[in-house]
C-alpha cells in the first residue's frame, strides 16, 4: 500500500511530522482529518521493497544479542494501548471475515477497523479497534497494534497478519484468519455433549446413592413407626433431603465447582503452552494439530516467497504464524540457525519439522522456478488432510464419549442393584425365620 509523508498542525496548532498508508492522497487526507489534524503539506513516501531483509517491524522487532547472529523478537511495552478480554474463537472469525471484505474491496487498513469499531457493542472492544484504527493511520501495522493489545487475540494471529503485511497479501491473511478461528469454532462447539457427559457422571453417581441410601432410611423409619411417621412418599423425600444436606449436596457441588474451576483453568493463557504440548502428544489430537500447523505455515512461506522475501526473512516470518506454540518453537530453533542465500529446500530438510517427501516438492520447485507453487501444493495438501484428521478425531472422541456415558450409567445401575437387592431386601428379610421363607417358595 502506498505511504505518504505529511507536515500537519494538531488541535493546539502544535506541528506535527509522520508517514501514513493510504490507497490514494484523498485518502491520506480523510485519515488525517479524522485525527483532527490539519494538513500543511503531504507527499508519497519512498517505496520500501519488502523483500529487504532481515529488519522486522515493531513489534516484534528485531534485536541483536552477543554472540547471536540471529534476530530475537523482543516486544516492547506500550503504555498506550488498551488491555481489553481474549476474543472468542466466533469472534475472531466474524471480525476478520469483515476486514478481508472490507480490506479486499480497497477500504485501507485504518478505515476498515475504524468501520468495525464503529459497528462493535462491546466498548472496550471498540476501544480496542478505533486505538488500532489510530495507530494503523499514523502509518504502523495493524499486527503491530493488534500486538500491544495484550490477550485480545492469540499470538499467531498477528504472526498471520504480519506475514501478509509483509508478501503483499493482506485481505488474503484477514480472510485465512478467518477460516482459521472459524474451524477451531467448529471443532470447539463439537465437544458440548463432552460437557453433558461429564456433568451427568458426576451427578449421577452420588445421585444414585442418594435416592437408595433415602429409600433404605424411610424403610426403617416406617417400620420403627409402625406407619405413623407419615406417607412412604413423605418419608423419602425427607430422608433424602437430610442425606442432601449433608453429605451429598455439598459433595456434588464441590465437584461441580472443581470441574468448572479445571476447565476454566485449563483454558487460561498460562495454560496455553500445556494445551498446545498435550495437543501434539494426545493420540486422537496429533495428526490434526500437525496438519493444521504445516498448512498455515507453508501458506504463510507461499505468499511471502511470491512477494520476493528471502528464505531466510520468510521462514522466520512464517514460523510467527504457526497456531500451536510447540510447533512453533521448533520452527522458530530452525530459524535461529538459518543463513541468508540458503535454499528453502535445504531449510526443510535439514529441520526435521516438516516431512522429507516436501523437500523434495520444493527442491523440484527450486529448480523450475515453481518454488511458490509447490509451497501452495503442500498447504492445499497439508489443509486437506487437516480436515480428514478433524473428522476423524470428531468420530473418536464420540466414540470415547458414548463409552464414558456407559461406564457411568453402569456405576450407576451397579449401586442401584447393590442397594435395592442386598441393603434394602437385607432389612426387608433381617430376622425372618428361613424355614419360613422356603416354605414360601
Amino acid at each position: 500500500m502506498p505511504a505518504f509523508r505529511y507536515s500537519a498542525r494538531d488541535a493546539q496548532n502544535a506541528p506535527r511530522q509522520g508517514e501514513i498508508q493510504a490507497t490514494s492522497a484523498n485518502d491520506a487526507i480523510s485519515l488525517l482529518s479524522r485525527q483532527g489534524l490539519k494538513i500543511e503539506k503531504l507527499e508519497a513516501a519512498p517505496f520500501v521493497n519488502p523483500g529487504a531483509p532481515t529488519v522486522l517491524s515493531t513489534p516484534p522487532r528485531a534485536v541483536q544479542r552477543a554472540g547471536q547472529s540471529t534476530p530475537v523478537v523482543a516486544t516492547p511495552v506500550q503504555t498506550g494501548a488498551p488491555r481489553v478480554r481474549r476474543l472468542k474463537y466466533k469472534e475472531m472469525h466474524l471480525l476478520f471475515a469483515q476486514l478481508a471484505d472490507r480490506i479486499g474491496a480497497g477500504i485501507s487498513p485504518a478505515d476498515a477497523f475504524f468501520a468495525q469499531a464503529d459497528m462493535e457493542l462491546d466498548p472496550k472492544v471498540s476501544a480496542a479497534l478505533r486505538y488500532v484504527a489510530k495507530e494503523t493511520a499514523q502509518g504502523r501495522k495493524p499486527s503491530e497494534c493488534l500486538a500491544e493489545l495484550g490477550l485480545f487475540v492469540p499470538t499467531y494471529v498477528c504472526g498471520m497478519l504480519r506475514a501478509g503485511e509483509y508478501g503483499g497479501y493482506m485481505a488474503e491473511s484477514y480472510g485465512r484468519v478467518s477460516a482459521q478461528t472459524g474451524d477451531a469454532n467448529k471443532f470447539q462447539r463439537y465437544f458440548w455433549f463432552f460437557w453433558f457427559i461429564f456433568i451427568n457422571g458426576i451427578i449421577i453417581i452420588p445421585a444414585a446413592i442418594l435416592m437408595m441410601r433415602g429409600f433404605v432410611k424411610a424403610y426403617d423409619v416406617y417400620e420403627k413407626t409402625n406407619g405413623s411417621g407419615g406417607s412412604p412418599t413423605d418419608l423419602v423425600f425427607k430422608s433424602m433431603g437430610a442425606f442432601f444436606a449433608w453429605p451429598y449436596g455439598p459433595l456434588i457441588v464441590l465437584l461441580l465447582g472443581l470441574l468448572f474451576g479445571g476447565v476454566k483453568c485449563w483454558n487460561m493463557p498460562f495454560a496455553t503452552r500445556l494445551r498446545h504440548k498435550i495437543g501434539f502428544w494426545h493420540p486422537y489430537m496429533v495428526a490434526r494439530a500437525k496438519h493444521e500447523n504445516i498448512a498455515i505455515f507453508t501458506w504463510a512461506l507461499d505468499g511471502l516467497t511470491r512477494g520476493g522475501v528471502s528464505p531466510y526473512s520468510a521462514w522466520n516470518l512464517a514460523a510467527e504464524a504457526a497456531p500451536n506454540l510447540v510447533m512453533r518453537e521448533r520452527l522458530t530453533d530452525v530459524g535461529r540457525r538459518l543463513r541468508e542465500g540458503s535454499r528453502l529446500s535445504e531449510i526443510v530438510r535439514s529441520s526435521n519439522v516438516l516431512p522429507p517427501e516436501y523437500a523434495n516438492l520444493i527442491a523440484t520447485g527450486e529448480d523450475t522456478g515453481t518454488a511458490a507453487d509447490a509451497l501452495r501444493r503442500i498447504s492445499d495438501m497439508s489443509y486437506n488432510d487437516f480436515q480428514t484428521s478433524s473428522v476423524a478425531a470428531k468420530g473418536i472422541w464420540t466414540m470415547s464419549g458414548c463409552l464414558m456415558f456407559a461406564i457411568f450409567g453402569l456405576i450407576a445401575f451397579t449401586i442401584v442393584m447393590y442397594f435395592w437387592y442386598k441393603v434394602f431386601y437385607g432389612r426387608v428379610l433381617e430376622g425372618m425365620d428361613a424355614s419360613l421363607i422356603w416354605k414360601v417358595w
